[in-house]
Parts: C-alpha cells; sequence; structure tokens
C-alpha cells in the first residue's frame, strides 16, 4: 500500500504540525448494526476537511475517535461468497454478513509512504515524522536510494485505551533550499485493533 506527502516551507513557515487535506466518504450518524447483511451502505457522503493528522488502516464508516481524518482509500476491498455461494463484497461501502459496519483495518500489510520535504529558506529546518498505533505498529525507514536507515526500526505500542507506550519517530533535519526524500514503512500486526495515526511536525 503506497502513499505520498509532499510539503514546502522556508523561513517565514511557523513551526507546526504540517497541514494535510483529506477527502473521505461515509455516512453521518452513529454506527448502524442489524442491517441487512452484505446490503449497502446508504447516504455515504462525501467529506472533505484539512487537519493536522491523518489515519490509516481504519473503516471511515465506523463511528470513532479521528472519523475525520480516516483516509479509508488505503482500505483493500474483499471479494467473497457466502454459505450459498452468492458472491459478495466486504469494503467501506457495504455492511458484513452480520449486517454491521465492515470491520477491516489492513492487518499485517506493508504500507510505504514517500515523503517528500522542500525547504526553500535560507536556514535549515526538522522534521519529525510520527506514528501511533492502536496496539502494535512495526515500522522503519528507508532512504531515497532504498535503503534501510540504521537505528529506525521501531515498535509502536499502546493498549486497548489508547494509553502510549512508544510511538514511531524519526527526525530528519532539512538543509536551507533542498529537497529530501524518504520512505517510512509500516506494518499494522495482527494482535491490533485498527488505526494508525501519522503527524509530521516542523520545527
Amino acid at each position: 500500500m503506497d502513499g505520498y506527502a509532499f510539503w514546502e516551507f522556508s523561513d517565514e513557515t511557523p513551526s507546526q504540525y504540517l497541514p494535510v487535506s483529506i477527502t473521505n466518504y461515509y455516512r453521518d450518524g452513529e454506527n448502524l448494526k442489524d442491517q441487512v447483511p452484505y446490503s449497502k451502505i446508504e447516504n455515504t457522503v462525501k467529506h472533505v476537511i484539512t487537519s493536522d493528522k491523518w489515519v490509516t488502516n481504519a473503516n471511515p464508516q465506523k463511528s470513532q475517535p479521528f472519523r475525520e481524518e480516516v483516509i479509508g482509500s488505503d482500505l483493500f476491498e474483499l471479494n467473497t461468497f457466502d454459505e450459498k455461494y452468492i458472491d459478495r463484497k466486504i469494503d467501506n461501502y457495504y455492511y458484513d454478513g452480520r449486517g454491521n459496519i465492515s470491520n477491516t483495518a489492513n492487518w499485517m500489510t506493508n504500507y510505504i509512504t514517500t515523503y517528500c520535504l522542500v525547504n526553500r529558506g535560507k536556514k535549515k529546518r526538522k522534521v519529525k515524522i510520527t506514528m501511533k498505533a492502536h496496539g502494535v505498529l512495526a515500522g522503519l525507514v528507508v532512504s531515497s536510494n532504498n535503503k534501510i536507515i540504521s537505528d529506525t526500526e521501531q515498535f509502536a505500542l499502546s493498549n486497548d485505551d489508547f494509553t502510549l507506550f512508544h510511538e514511531f519517530e524519526y527526525e530528519k533535519t532539512i538543509p536551507p533550499e533542498t529537497e529530501v526524500i524518504f520512505h517510512v514503512e509500516h506494518t499494522l500486526l495482527a494482535n491490533s485493533n485498527g488505526r494508525v495515526i501519522h503527524k509530521a511536525f516542523l520545527d
């Protein structure tokens, strides 16, 4: 699963969590349960926001914290069949076989997010990339020439109430008038809930 993040900044850009524009699709309101199994979720609408974070590995149809920041388009669509061998689809826009919102989070799927950071200023700036998992997350950083950057392998850990034990972190200095590219890989491990929260802070 591939993603791409691009920011430009200068000496005048204040220290901040770098903004992201998010477009996703979900039905407003609380989760619906006990619907017709495999039926289409009605009244799904487009949402567009600007935020200081984005969320992967989660279904935006589920009413949850950070719902507006959930990307949604990163999740796999599952094509299967029921006990009568009727073709069925499990994705963000259909209820599952119990008539509930599909519980999908791309567990054990390798994500690669490419970061392109452009410093237009005359002084160096630092950018810190963080990832927070609702469970266990394995991550590392790869250079632009596809070499693992040493000592970046980390596990991000939190428990069921989202108490954080460790957050994935990677800090990169961007020299003046320079473009820097690197790749952050992450995998949400199978003994986890869904949801990975991503942020980038400009210092």
